[in-house]
């Protein structure tokens, strides 16, 4: 079964995949101006109403045909490793690959195959080069022109204005990615009854296939509402910037087991002055170690932190936060899965415990939106800066559109 898509000028033709009711469709397409790295983004449908096996491709072979005649030949890898996974009905898997073009890719046609498959073509007009962005010409079915003679001026139609949002407006989009999760949740009941959280990270370097991909920005900022008081102020807004390293997980032995982890400076405020200003700064290091058992994944990553610089309003933090803590997770990637953030302090004996519980709204409601249902709960000292020396007990249901 096979399915012929054009996306902004791209000619797409995929096969079904492994599974028949799965279908592959390119949700997106970017060439990195500096560096000719190319990034093509998927999506795996399943548009039964069961169930389906899928098993991403490991790589994809990528080849380059000039219209000088010239080929070449680039394998687009996983950004993620390749995976076997079910897809709920009606339920969809994002899939990302990566390459690099040949240096001098002069204008030509960009193919894309699978094995047995049809071709992905992209065009890239003349004038352009793999240091320069790849403009989508619009899909056609006619066959090439032949390429124009030495002698004759190449002339090149002026291209269509790009799209708000298209990878030509905002070549650098490809950087910025989710980093801690995302969510909404409320409790009612307390002067924090509503918890939110938004963070970011981005790739400060691109992606160059050198040890400066590993170099992050990143922010979070989680606000505490207090819904039911008066005017429904925020009792308390906490900013994170961070700049850390990452290193992506790599497979470890025969068993699955694959580590990683970061470390990095965060900086933790909460914007007030007088007697509700707090502020500090972390230096830490988190390696992280994840193992498959059955049809789901263990993760832990141990965290250990110094302060430095001052810690104006809350002095004696380390006395409630201490040094260490530890991330641990298990469940399923498209099913149930817990989450535990925890902090401790030894000599003090305090510490907290932050949990989640979250599960794909699709798992039940195949046509709803596309979000997690959350049960959060937080048991111990600090759950924001302003209470950092208060012990605290909250438990709080919602939604997340990241975990």
């Amino acid at each position: 079964m096979r399915n012929i898509l054009p996306f902004l000028g791209l000619a797409i033709a995929f096969p079904a995949c492994a599974a028949e009711p799965v279908r592959l469709i390119v949700s997106g397409t970017h060439v990195e101006p500096s560096s000719g790295r190319v990034t093509v983004d998927l999506v795996a449908i399943n548009a039964s109403g069961a169930t389906a096996d899928f098993t991403s491709p490991g790589t994809i072979t990528a080849s380059l045909k000039s219209a000088n005649g010239r080929s070449d030949t680039i394998t687009l890898h996983p950004a993620a490793p390749a995976d076997h996974k079910p897809i709920a009905a009606s339920g969809f898997i994002p899939l990302r690959y990566e390459g690099t073009l040949p240096v001098g890719t002069g204008p030509g046609m960009l193919s894309l195959s699978v094995p047995d498959a049809p071709i992905i073509a992209l065009d890239i007009p003349a004038g352009a080069s793999a240091a320069e962005p790849v403009q989508v010409a619009t899909a056609t079915t006619e066959t090439p022109s032949p390429p124009a003679a030495a002698t004759q001026p190449v002339t090149t139609p002026p291209a269509a204005p790009p799209s708000a949002g298209s990878p030509r407006d905002n070549p650098l989009l490809p950087n910025l990615s989710v980093y801690e999760p995302i969510y909404f949740v409320y409790g009612p009941g307390t002067n924090t009854a509503a918890r939110i959280q938004l963070s970011l990270k981005y790739r400060l370097f691109g992606q160059r296939g050198n040890w400066m991909d590993g170099i992050n920005f990143a922010y979070t900022q989680r606000m505490f509402w207090d819904i039911g008081g008066v005017s429904s102020p925020f009792r308390d807004v906490n900013y994170m910037p961070e700049l850390f390293y990452l290193v992506p997980p790599k497979p470890v032995g025969s068993n699955g087991l694959s580590i990683g982890g970061r470390f990095g400076a965060r900086h933790e405020s909460n914007g007030r002055d007088g007697l509700a200003s707090r502020t500090l700064n972390t230096v830490y290091v988190q390696p992280e170690a994840s193992l498959p058992i059955g049809r789901y994944t263990l993760t832990l990553g141990p965290r250990v932190w110094a302060y430095v610089g001052g810690q104006a309003g809350n002095e004696d933090i380390e006395r409630y936060r201490g040094h260490t803590g530890l991330y641990a997770a298990f469940g399923e990637d498209d099913g149930l899965r817990l989450s535990l953030t925890s902090r401790f302090a030894f000599g003090s004996g305090k510490g907290a415990v932050d949990g989640t519980l979250s599960y794909p709204l699709t798992k039940m409601w195949s046509s709803g939106p596309q979000l997690y249902m959350i049960a959060q709960g937080f048991a111990g000292y600090g759950e924001s800066l302003l209470d950092y020396n208060r012990k605290q007990t909250r438990l709080r249901i919602g939604f997340g559109i990241t975990r």
